[in-house]
Formats: structure tokens, C-alpha cells, sequence
């Protein structure tokens, strides 16, 4: 069966999960082999049953780590963006770390390949973090641009407002801050219900539909 020996992981085999081989980083025949699937970045231990079998006591402590480093990446490996937008560079770029940590776990030097998944955990924090943050300035342009499109929509005057719904036209009095305010609240809870940015800009009845009720 494919993938229970280390000569049997090839590009473009399937492992013993099933799962084809994306790429092999470091092989030592019949000893052990670092590579990649779909999902994660896998061990192959050696063919010896007594040699595999000290291998994978000297590298459990390393699991939860690991783990923890997979969840991480897992969806930029799932990216359906295209280039220059898709987060798969990502995910190989911190897989070959990662594959670099467990060569040196294999070779014996488990504190070293402890202290490297550790850093790599932290440098996919740190970009996540970034990554949040420039979403979050996306969204507030867009947030901004549309308090500017409500602005302009109320300095059209009365003659904007006799088109408007009857039901509506008796509240005309309320402060134009006040408007902003609902229509500022509905923005935000639109983007947090989607996610991203609306293709159609709102028009001045589904602003209105959208309004909570505002007190005279």
C-alpha cells in the first residue's frame, strides 16, 4: 500500500491517509521522510518498527504545537482567491518552516525544533494580527464613504425629501446627526452580516427600511 515506506513518498503518490503528495522536503531512505499534503505537513517514519517507534516518542511533545501551527494556516491552504490575492504562498511558506523544524526533531535535536515551531507560531500570529488590521481599515473607508453618500443625500434638500415615503416625511425634523448615527449602526451591522462590501450602493428607500425608529 502507498505511504507506509519511506520510498514510497513521491510527488504526486498518495500517503497512507489517502491523500496525494504535494511536496517531499527532506527524505534519508529508510529512515524518514518530511512532506506535504492537501491538509498538513506529515512525518513518515522509518521502516524499522523499533527505529519508527522511538522516532514518534521523541517527537510527541511536538504534536500540540504542530497542531496549534496547522489551525493557523489551514485556511490560507483553502484559498480560492486568485494570484495576487490567494493565501496559498502563505501556507507554503510556513509549511517549509515548519517541515525545517521537524528534519531537525529528526535528527535528534528536539529543543532546537521546539524553539523554531515556536517561532513560527508567533510570526503566524503576528501576520494574522496585521492581516486584521488592514481588513479593519477597509472596512472603515468604506463605512466613511458611505456617511459622505448619506451627506450628500440630505443636502438635496426638501425637494429629495417630498419623494420619500409619507411615513418617513413626518419625521423630516430629526437632526441630521441623529440620521447619520442610524445610518452609521446599519452600515456596520451590513458589513458584519457579510463580511465584505456591498456590490450596489443603498439606495435612499432601503436606507430608510433600514432605520430603527427615531423619537421626535
Amino acid at each position: 500500500m502507498s505511504g507506509e515506506t519511506v520510498a514510497s513518498i513521491v510527488v504526486g503518490e498518495k500517503d497512507y491517509t489517502g491523500l496525494p503528495i504535494t511536496a517531499v522536503y527532506s527524505k534519508v531512505s529508510n529512515v524518514y521522510a518530511v512532506y506535504c499534503n492537501p491538509e498538513r505537513v506529515m512525518v513518515q517514519f522509518a521502516d524499522d518498527a523499533e527505529l519508527g517507534s522511538k522516532q514518534r516518542l521523541a517527537l510527541a511533545h511536538l504534536a500540540p504545537l504542530r497542531g496549534e501551527i496547522n489551525g493557523i494556516i489551514d485556511g490560507w491552504r483553502k484559498s480560492q482567491w486568485p494570484w495576487p490575492w490567494s493565501d496559498t504562498s502563505k501556507a507554503k511558506r510556513y509549511d517549509r518552516r515548519t517541515a525545517d523544524a521537524m528534519v531537525v526533531a529528526l535528527q535528534g535535536d528536539q529543543m532546537s525544533a521546539e524553539a523554531l515551531l515556536r517561532a513560527v507560531k508567533v510570526d503566524l500570529v503576528e501576520e494574522r494580527t496585521s492581516i486584521g488590521r488592514s481588513s479593519y481599515i477597509i472596512y472603515a473607508t468604506i463605512c466613511s464613504i458611505l456617511i459622505f453618500s448619506v451627506f450628500a443625500l440630505l443636502s438635496r434638500g426638501s425637494a429629495s425629501m417630498t419623494r420619500l415615503p409619507s411615513a418617513y416625511s413626518r419625521r423630516k425634523t430629526v437632526g441630521g446627526s441623529r440620521l447619520v448615527s442610524a445610518v452609521l449602526a446599519q452600515c456596520f451591522q451590513l458589513l458584519s452580516e457579510s463580511g465584505t462590501a456591498r456590490s450596489t450602493p443603498i439606495s435612499e428607500l432601503e436606507i430608510i427600511l433600514l432605520m430603527p425608529p427615531l423619537e421626535l
